[in-house]
């Protein structure tokens, strides 16, 4: 990566996109922020994954959040009611989301709603960086006189199906398939979790 850039293993700068390999047969959307793209909004990204999945050429559709933070939560609530919409559509493919450590904030959100819009989905990577039960919609107060800032959350997030497939909410959402990157595959040029993805489906 460019001096000062933050190294993420995409060819992708924008927050996400979508990444095709017809010899995998798999669809990977790189998505690294809940924040929109103005020229290209929740709504493209969706109606472009849909017409490839029409195509017939991808058996399997991998989110990939690992490397989230988080956004803007409104985000998150678009991708609910597309996925409801569109629903039928996804479910002719297996459905996979990456989670990792770096996996916070309105990132957990989006997995609550994909998961309870498509129970069947497979988590894959490994334990989130936010906890289940989790304060969160933090803000800033700045106190001028003490020339710092107070940050508080404000809110507690209301994730339920994470919740409920919990067994400590105190921790983070652990992956139904617990797997690492590994440094040997990256040297090769290779995705370990997308190398474990692709064998799960294909046994």
């Amino acid at each position: 990566p460019e001096k000062g850039m933050k190294y993420h293993p995409y060819c992708l700068n924008a927050n996400y996109g979508i990444l095709s390999c017809e010899e995998k047969r798999t669809l990977y959307i790189p998505y690294k922020s809940t924040y929109g793209i103005p020229d290209y909004p929740v709504t493209a990204l969706i109606s472009d994954i849909l017409s490839k999945i029409k195509t017939g050429l991808y058996d399997t559709v991998v989110f990939d959040i690992r490397y989230n933070g988080g956004g803007m939560p409104r985000e998150a609530i678009v991708f609910r009611h597309l996925f409801y919409d569109n629903r039928e559509e996804f479910k002719k493919c297996n459905l996979a989301v990456v989670t990792g450590g770096w996996t916070y904030s309105a990132a957990c959100w989006f997995l609550n709603d994909f998961i309870d819009v498509f129970p069947e989905a497979v988590i894959f990577g490994e334990e989130t960086g936010q906890a289940v039960f989790n304060y969160t919609s933090v803000m800033p107060y700045e106190l001028k006189y003490l020339k710092c800032n107070f940050i508080f959350p404000q809110a507690i997030d209301d994730n339920p199906v994470l919740k409920a497939r919990a067994k400590d909410i105190y921790r983070g959402t652990m992956p139904d398939v617990e797997v690492t990157e590994n440094f040997e595959d990256f040297m090769n040029g290779e995705d370990t979790i997308y190398k474990t993805i692709y064998d799960y489906f294909n046994k």
